[in-house]
């Protein structure tokens, strides 16, 4: 905040036109370079926290699920942020590849249900007290690796299968549709056409069920449960 403040008291300062104009352009650059550096470091502090997150957890066969679904789902969404044309043409495998975490998410989802204590850290979890917590960001984390999966899904079903579902949706549209109807919303603004795109949107409405309501309030009852 002090530089920039110092820059606009010497832009301030300035009287001539042509050198105001050279000062800002370079100042621009070097802001959107800033911008995209902290940017991009604070997206892999983010995942760096996750994978630490992952590995961390003392159920062996817990954590190796969700690496393996952790890692086929980022590296989906990574290609289709920077490689889109090469997402769509991988339609078949990568619907194979998302069904595998899809059911590496749901084991995951099934076995925190039943013991939530599994994603437990190995190191000082038990003397901080910070068992409750990572129950809660595995929760989070979960929900949002489903979310992301349907997202992936829905996206290699509408380029696999054009028309499948209406108004011609972009990317950013079948992602609003996926968290519309994930919540059970449904605005109807897009609608599914195919078989495919209803199949997927079925899946969508009962995996919202079971996330939004058997595994937060199982999750949320055990929290309790150990508060008592």
């Amino acid at each position: 905040m002090t530089i920039i403040g110092a820059l606009g008291i010497a832009f301030r300062s300035m009287d001539n036109e042509i050198t105001k104009k050279t000062f800002v352009i370079p100042i621009l650059i070097i802001g959107i370079v800033l911008a995209v550096h902290l940017s991009i470091g604070y997206l892999l502090l983010v995942l760096t926290n996750i994978q630490l997150f992952i590995t961390k957890i003392e159920n062996r066969n817990l954590k190796t699920e969700l690496l393996i679904a952790y890692f086929i789902i980022s590296t989906y969404f990574f290609t289709l942020i920077m490689f889109p044309a090469d997402f769509e043409n991988t339609y078949i495998t990568g619907l194979i590849g998302l069904a595998m975490s899809y059911y590496l998410n749901m084991k995951v989802l099934i076995k925190l249900i039943r013991n939530p204590k599994d994603v437990h850290s190995k190191t000082r979890a038990r003397r901080t007290g910070r068992q409750r917590n990572s129950v809660v960001i595995a929760s989070v984390l979960l929900l949002i690796m489903i979310v992301l999966n349907l997202f992936l899904a829905v996206n290699l079903i509408n380029s696999g299968i054009p028309g499948s579902f209406s108004n011609n949706p972009s990317n950013f549209d079948l992602f609003y549709y996926t968290i519309i109807t994930f919540t059970t919303v449904g605005y109807g603004d897009i609608v599914p056409l195919t078989m495919a795109g209803k199949l997927i949107t079925i899946v969508i409405s009962i995996t919202s069920v079971v996330c939004l309501t058997v595994f937060l309030s199982s999750v949320l009852s055990r929290s309790d449960d150990n508060k008592r």
